[in-house]
């Protein structure tokens, strides 16, 4: 709800970080459609609270993604606008994830500076830490045209 003490700004700015990344998401979303016509793959999209517009329970992941009858792919997509840092409180689904054993974790970084995609390996990620630097000490860059042309188990 808005507060009615904050300013033009302000509002603006509070809208445009619940469409953070909106467009890293919809571009993966393009691709998993397309690969799900060729019958490569099938998902399912979770749906967040801000989609559903009232409060729901937290999804494990943006989508959770079937491949060569492996158990489910969970696929969490972020964005990152500047730096190369993902803050602890931009990726709280990272208990969940690691908790789902049968699950094979995913987590796609874009980072909107360097046009750039990453793969994150969640199950190096430090629980602790405030926040994770995307590079190749956690994951590799990939382009995302070639996401799900591989088995990934």
């Amino acid at each position: 709800m808005k507060n009615p003490d904050e300013s033009f700004e302000e509002s603006k700015a509070r809208k445009k970080k619940g469409s953070q990344g909106k467009t890293a998401e919809a571009a993966v979303q393009k691709l998993l459609d397309q690969r799900q016509r060729e019958g490569k793959i099938s998902y399912i999209r979770l749906l967040d609270a801000r989609t559903c517009g009232k409060p729901v329970p937290a999804a494990p992941a943006d989508f959770v993604v079937f491949q060569e009858s492996c158990v489910a792919t969970l696929l969490e997509v972020k964005q990152i606008s500047k730096g190369d840092r993902l803050p602890k409180k931009s990726f709280t689904q990272l208990p969940r994830m690691l908790s789902m054993k049968q699950a094979w974790p995913m987590l796609v970084v874009y980072l909107a500076g360097t046009d750039s995609w990453w793969s994150m390996d969640v199950t190096r990620m430090d629980l602790s830490a405030a926040s994770w630097k995307v590079n190749e000490e956690l994951g590799y860059k990939i382009k995302l045209e070639e996401l799900f042309n591989v088995n990934p188990r």
